[in-house]
């Protein structure tokens, strides 16, 4: 009787804490817990967010993995609008200039995209900072799962890894370090 209770109690408790899904709430990561477990996947790949020159961080590739695992975690439904556009991915390439702290920079960026129930459109975006000389001759790069093929979104998610890792820019980059990485979650619109 103890073993259930105490069962009972850390679902409970998991449950007001965010940790799982709770008897109210359908399975899944809630969209605003997003940004949090990426940085959680990160970390297990050594990977450390911002900028610090004397440290070199991972490669891209380690940061993919990461990013890989994170795509793969499902998504309450609830959350979600009913759309079957509603949770996508985005892999851009392109050198930049934001205007801020970064300067000019080489930037691989992978995102997930959700269009909510509120109607919003939420992005969870991780950005591999590269100095500007590294994107010389590779020119920019935009791949959306949804038009990488299949039917489902499992295909589509295979299907835009597989892109993503064939195309030739991150051939190029996947093993450089790059000058740092860039986590956020906010609103596209």
């Amino acid at each position: 009787m103890k073993a259930k209770t105490a069962c009972a109690l850390a679902a409970v408790v998991c449950g007001v804490a965010g940790c799982g899904p709770s008897v109210e709430s359908d399975a899944g990561m809630r969209v605003t817990q997003s940004k949090g477990r990426l940085m959680l996947l990160l970390r297990e790949q050594g990977i450390k967010v911002g900028r610090n020159v004397a440290d070199r961080p991972p490669p891209v590739r380690s940061a993919f993995e990461a990013f890989k695992a994170f795509a793969a975690v499902p998504v309450a439904e609830r959350d979600l609008s009913s759309d079957d556009l509603n949770d996508g991915l985005l892999y851009e390439a392109g050198v930049y200039d934001w205007g801020d702290a970064w300067g000019e920079t080489f930037q691989l960026s992978f995102v997930r995209q959700y269009a909510t129930r509120e109607g919003d459109l939420q992005q969870v975006e991780l950005v591999a900072d590269f100095s500007a000389r590294v994107g010389k001759g590779l020119g920019a790069s935009l791949t959306w799962s949804w038009d990488t093929g299949g039917s489902t979104s499992y295909e589509h998610r295979r299907s835009w890894i597989s892109a993503v890792e064939t195309s030739l820019t991150f051939r190029r980059v996947a093993s450089a370090s790059p000058l740092g990485y860039e986590l956020r979650q906010g609103s596209a619109e």
